[in-house]
């Protein structure tokens, strides 16, 4: 799920431009060069840690560990693994007991997994995340303050009368959002019209939603929409997606992978090479075989490997995160090198991240169902399960204080997506009792139902 950010998230301009202009230089560093910035960073980072959150310095203590002992990369490891039930369970002490002075703001993210975690993010790091999607997209020839359109259900979610428009002209941004809860035949043709209207240059949206839009526009016959670049982030980017939506628009598809809690960030290059961000954040990679890894995802017999993504935040100083187990996994070769001459590691597929979509009886699309959950916090995890567009099954592990009002409002809210000529049951279940893809996340949406076909 992607932030809607405020203008005022990003009234700091002096802080912008300076890691602006770091960030210029950061991205043509060496190797050794970006091991010496994550380092500097670092250092910084555990200092404030063990000095201003409360979880860390009583950690630190029990197994005898300074801030000095973690000076390189490869000291990480000393560090045990933040994991998201630590982080659920301890999040009041994971809280920088100086936080105000960062103004720090609540998430709550079930991203695809449908387990509710909440988080805080601050002003410097709204400030790197904004300077990381300024460069971004700036390789594909974005400049600041050009128009560009995105598919977006955080601001149609913020009450029904907004949940019924298909679009929304931000003026002051030069941002067109398109209505991404309302995907379908009829839809299509007011998203058509505010794109004609606007002229947005950039696209930007969750793949799933691009790929379906496109499939619209050819079975529509509109083939007079067209932009510089489209950018794909929040799940995989499969080929057949990034095909067909390259034939719809004429352009690159830039994909990229981030998570809310701000700690890893791969962005894709013009010459196509998956770059791990390493002035983002500290991205460990383990292998799934068991081979400890070194930073880039190398194990010891010297071979690429599917592993597991441990993430590092250097820059929020209100809740940092080290060596946090975010939970999705990479295709990794250590020894590929990118065209285009940045030294960034490469990652050759980023996997797991894939979420089914769901079909109205009205025909409408919705990509993002998994969303509910973040509005419930009674559930501790949820999954939806589709058998037929008139006939949804919700199962629920429920916390202990999830009540009858809870289980009332889950269903509103996923009535408003779904419409009311859907039935929705739901079920209280123990976490075993949900589908798991291999990697082992919760499954939210599984849909039994061929929607690609139907549409």
């Amino acid at each position: 799920m992607a932030l809607e950010f405020k203008l005022s998230d990003f009234a700091h301009p002096a802080a912008i431009i300076k890691l602006r202009a770091t960030f210029e230089k950061t991205q043509w560093f060496t190797t050794e060069e970006q091991t010496l910035y994550q380092e500097r960073l670092l250092r910084r980072i555990v200092e404030h840690a063990y000095r201003y959150v409360p979880y860390y310095r009583d950690l630190f203590d029990s197994i005898h560990l300074k801030p000095d002992d973690i000076r390189r990369l490869s000291d990480l490891n000393k560090i045990p693994i933040l994991t998201k039930e630590i982080l659920h369970a301890r999040f009041k002490g994971l809280e920088a007991t100086n936080s105000r002075a960062f103004r720090p703001q609540v998430l709550c993210t079930s991203g695809t997994t449908g387990r509710s975690i909440q988080f805080l993010v601050d002003r410097p790091s709204n400030v790197l995340e904004f300077v990381y999607y300024w460069r971004h997209w700036n390789w594909a020839g974005y400049r600041l303050g050009a128009p560009f359109a995105e598919f977006s259900s955080v601001f149609f979610l913020q009450g029904d009368e907004k949940s019924r428009l298909a679009s929304h002209h931000q003026r002051l941004t030069s941002r067109l959002l398109l209505n991404s809860l309302t995907m379908s035949h009829a839809s299509v043709r007011d998203y058509v019209g505010a794109i004609r209207k606007y002229r947005p240059l950039f696209l930007k949206g969750l793949p799933s939603v691009l790929y379906y839009f496109s499939l619209f526009l050819r079975r529509q016959g509109v083939a007079d929409i067209s932009f510089k670049a489209v950018f794909s982030t929040g799940e995989t980017l499969v080929p057949r997606y990034r095909k067909l939506i390259e034939e719809a628009f004429g352009c690159k598809v830039y994909d990229s992978y981030g998570h809310m809690e701000r700690t890893v960030a791969i962005s894709e290059c013009p010459h196509g090479g998956l770059h791990i961000n390493r002035d983002y954040g500290i991205m460990e990679l383990i292998p799934q075989t068991g081979l400890r890894a070194d930073l880039t995802g190398k194990g010891r017999d010297g071979v690429a490997h599917s592993a597991s993504v441990i993430g590092t935040s250097l820059y929020n100083f209100s809740m940092p995160l080290l060596r946090y187990e975010v939970g999705d996994t990479v295709s990794v070769d250590p020894e590929k090198r990118c065209a285009c001459g940045r030294q960034f590691p490469l990652v050759s597929a980023v996997e797991g991240r894939q979420s089914e979509v769901l079909l109205t009886p009205e025909g409408k699309v919705i990509t993002a169902a998994f969303l509910v959950f973040e509005d419930v916090p009674d559930i501790l995890e949820g999954q939806i399960l589709q058998e037929s567009p008139d006939r949804l099954y919700v199962k629920i592990v429920p916390a202990p204080s999830f009540s009858k009002a809870s289980e009332a409002f889950l269903k509103s809210r996923l009535q408003m997506l779904v419409g009311t000529d859907a039935k929705i049951t739901v079920e209280r279940c123990d976490s075993s009792e949900l589908l798991r893809a291999s990697s082992g996340k919760v499954l939210t949406v599984v849909s039994n139902y061929p929607a690609r076909q139907a549409i």
